[in-house]
């Protein structure tokens, strides 16, 4: 994204901006154990982190103003959703477990 390069969405590439807030937030929250995540801009020309694994669906999306959250996990139905300020303890928990699973 950050080169404008290899997007297949036809989705308006996020500004530069966003990608480097992006960047950073990939450096902050990732460990090296973390499941690589599928990173595509969305709908409002934000990047998004995308992971589908182990009955989990999880999506990060960093904004030039904010970074937002959800989670679904397909076994129960349940999930959560919010600001990344707000949800960082469980967006951390189950990131360590998609790590083990």
């Amino acid at each position: 994204l950050r080169a404008a390069k290899y997007d297949f969405t036809d989705l308006k590439i996020p500004p530069r901006f966003v990608v480097d807030r992006a960047w950073g937030v990939a450096a902050t929250l990732f460990k090296a154990d973390t499941p690589t995540p599928s990173v595509v801009p969305s709908e409002d020309g934000n990047v998004l982190f995308v992971w589908h694994k182990s009955r989990w669906d999880l999506e990060i999306e960093v904004g030039a103003e904010e970074i937002v959250l959800w989670a679904h996990d397909r076994r129960t139905g349940t999930g959560f959703s919010g600001s990344l300020v707000e949800q960082q303890a469980r967006l951390s928990s189950l990131l360590d477990y998609l790590a083990r699973h």
